[in-house]
């Protein structure tokens, strides 16, 4: 589990397709972790599926990755918003406030940079 915390703010934030590799490892290690007998691949000749991995993840109280990299990002944006996070990081982040007299939420804004050298560096 902890291999896949690391980074899964970068890694994890493309498409679904691009994490479904190490997501299918995944459930595999999570069935061969789990104490039942579980049929890992398609059967042809019984017709069967792999058996599902969301019950057994709740069993075992470990995230799965989809899950796993929303919470990452969801930290690292509590971050940003308590102004913990490393000064190059908040920086990448405008934030708006919306001055009302009741209360509204505050968002985040990442600003567009229209220079290429900007663009592929972090602050």
């Amino acid at each position: 589990q902890s291999h896949l915390y690391y980074c899964a703010t970068v890694w994890g934030t493309g498409s679904l397709n691009s994490i479904q590799r190490v997501f299918s490892a995944q459930k595999k290690g999570i069935r061969a972790a789990d104490y039942k007998f579980h049929c890992y691949f398609y059967d042809r000749n019984a017709g069967s599926a792999p058996t599902h991995t969301k019950e057994i993840f709740n069993r075992l109280e470990i995230l799965a990755l989809p899950n796993l990299i929303a919470k990452c990002c969801l930290s690292l944006m509590h971050k940003v918003y308590l102004k913990v996070a490393q000064a190059n990081i908040i920086s990448m982040f405008n934030r708006i406030d919306k001055t009302a007299p009741r209360r509204e939420p505050e968002y985040f804004e990442i600003p567009y940079n229209r220079l290429k050298s900007t663009d592929k560096s972090l602050n």
